[in-house]
């Protein structure tokens, strides 16, 4: 057996990142839990392999909040991890890790390793990314499913191989089945022909032959999730004018993106600096030798980003790197420096131009539906990439590597690792800001407890619009019952065991759930038990809500008794 005292740079690097990145995802999970209204939709639909009686386990008009993929992968946790709600979550936390290494490959593909790398720890440390990444939602999967596509069509227009379009198309598929805006990669894709349009014009009809067969097959793979919902009361038309109610239109397009824009920088706080400052050290890393020189000019650069980000804010520096991208090919001209390792943004490779797509399309296409924050979650990778090529050139031209493999000698592994963990450390401690990442999320199962600690074991009790709610009770083998509509309660045959609603704050969003509550049922309501809404709020709430609920108004539980 050969023995080096050889290291290879990157592979340590990236691997590094990833078990930090799966260290910030999955770091104490025991306080996580279902808590938003959609993960409780797919925790209770993610039960099909346990529904063996016939009875249905999905919510009232599940197929309206997404298609089959991530419920079926949370049902194959659930039957290997038990029905908890870790066991929903870690489909998330999975594909988010993941993602880190996506978009590494997508940003080496499309322009260096440099940028590679960058990106990834980018991503890494976004701290909206790793929130999203700790939630049974279906936006962590679809990013990965959609970066995935993204990179498969690159490939298959760049190599023109059939291989790749299967590939491409069953990527797309994935991502199609997450979520219903999961066909997207193949409107960016058609950006890739821009090169041979130009060009080469005579390649686009046998490239377009490539993107059909992707196109076909991605169909195919949505086909039998479309036949289902066309057997669903109102068929697939019900589906899209649910989806219409949401959008916002170009009337609302500006305020919607200011929004976008409140939420992201909400969400980008001290871990999304750090990750900023400690990206200027990933270049260094690549070279032969790290001199005094490389290591002092790193740091101060490190130390000038952090101390920029924390007293404005990391996504609009993330966004600055991003958009100053785009003007690398007129400076390399301008300061009459031959090209980096690849050649910059504008190439005849159909990479760059279908990223140009992706993230001028998704700020385009993204504020024309109702502001949700994790919608942006999809255009971020984007942004992670162009920053890293813009820190990439910056970190290239400030200390000019030497040329060649990219290793250093095992003894100088340890001062390396200790002076990344120092500074890692030093500017952990250096940040006083909250991470919302870390916040428990297990409010609502410890509501669910209480509320079976109180209310009699043979009750049945009604629950309306608090899916997580229900998920919990269920959990715990009571006699919960989803209702889709208050009214239900008046048509109720006559009582013959001890019966409960539940009402939760999403239900009070609606302002005819008080009316009704006065109008209709004061005089077969008898409140039990109450909950106050401080003990259920998220700090992600309270960080993208102006004016909180008003306090009374938590979780409550109402007796029911005869007309």
């Amino acid at each position: 057996m050969i023995h080096s005292d050889k290291w290879h740079i990157p592979h340590f690097v990236l691997g590094m990142i990833l078990f930090i990145g799966v260290v910030l995802r999955c770091a104490v999970s025991h306080r996580l839990g279902l808590w938003h209204f959609d993960e409780g939709i797919y925790g209770l639909s993610g039960q099909w392999p346990f529904q063996l009686d016939g009875t249905s386990p999905f919510y009232v008009n599940h197929h309206y909040y997404a298609p089959s993929l991530l419920p079926g992968l949370i049902g194959i946790s659930f039957y290997f991890f038990g029905i908890e709600g870790l066991s929903a979550i870690a489909v998330s936390q999975i594909s988010g890790c993941i993602l880190i290494l996506v978009t590494y490959w997508i940003a080496s593909r499309w322009y260096d390793r440099s940028t590679a790398l960058i990106a990834a720890s980018l991503a890494m440390f976004s701290e909206m990314h790793i929130i999203y990444s700790r939630m049974a939602l279906t936006d962590s999967l679809l990013v990965t499913c959609f970066v995935l596509s993204l990179v498969c069509i690159s490939e298959m227009l760049s190599q023109c191989r059939y291989q790749w379009s299967i590939a491409s198309g069953i990527a797309v598929a994935l991502a199609w089945n997450t979520k219903y805006n999961g066909w997207l990669p193949l409107f960016f894709g058609l950006f890739g022909f821009v090169p041979t349009i130009f060009r080469n014009a005579s390649q686009t009809l046998p490239l377009l032959k490539y993107w059909c067969l992707a196109t076909g097959i991605a169909v195919l793979g949505y086909l039998p999730w479309y036949l289902y919902i066309s057997q669903q009361p109102g068929g697939y038309s019900a589906l899209i004018n649910h989806h219409q109610g949401y959008l916002v239109g170009w009337q609302g397009w500006l305020s919607s993106l200011n929004e976008h824009v409140n939420h992201l920088t909400s969400m980008h706080s001290g871990l999304s600096v750090i990750g900023l400052a400690v990206t200027c050290f990933v270049v260094p890393l690549q070279a032969n030798v790290l001199t005094i020189k490389r290591v002092v000019i790193s740091g101060l650069v490190c130390i000038a980003i952090y101390t920029i980000g924390s007293q404005t804010n990391a996504f609009y520096l993330l966004f600055l790197f991003a958009i100053s991208a785009l003007a690398i090919p007129l400076i390399e001209k301008r300061i009459g420096k031959g090209p980096l390792e690849n050649p910059p943004i504008l190439t005849d490779h159909p990479g760059p131009w279908i990223h140009i797509g992706w993230v001028l399309g998704l700020l385009i296409l993204t504020p024309l539906y109702t502001p949700y924050p994790r919608l942006t979650l999809a255009w971020l990778p984007g942004i992670w990439i162009a920053a890293g090529k813009f820190l990439s050139f910056i970190s290239h031209r400030l200390i000019a590597p030497e040329t060649g493999t990219a290793e250093i000698s095992s003894s100088r592994r340890l001062p390396m690792v200790l002076l990344l963990a120092l500074i890692f450390v030093s500017l952990i401690v250096a940040n006083n800001r909250s991470w919302l990442f870390w916040s428990p999320t297990n409010h609502i199962q410890k509501a669910a407890r209480q509320l079976d600690s109180v209310l009699p074991p043979k009750s049945r009790i009604y629950i309306y619009a608090e899916p997580s709610l229900l998920f919990y009770l269920q959990k715990n083998q009571r006699r919960a019952i989803a209702i889709g509509s208050l009214s239900r309660i008046l048509d109720l045959p006559e009582l013959s065991t001890v019966e409960f609603l539940v009402l939760g704050p999403h239900a009070f969003q609606d302002p005819s759930t008080k009316i009704f509550l006065n109008q209709q049922l004061p005089s077969r309501l008898k409140r039990v038990l109450h909950i106050p809404f401080s003990q259920l709020t998220h700090p992600l709430i309270s960080a993208q809500t102006k004016q909180l609920p008003e306090p009374d108004l938590g979780i409550t539980a109402y007796q029911l008794s005869k007309p």
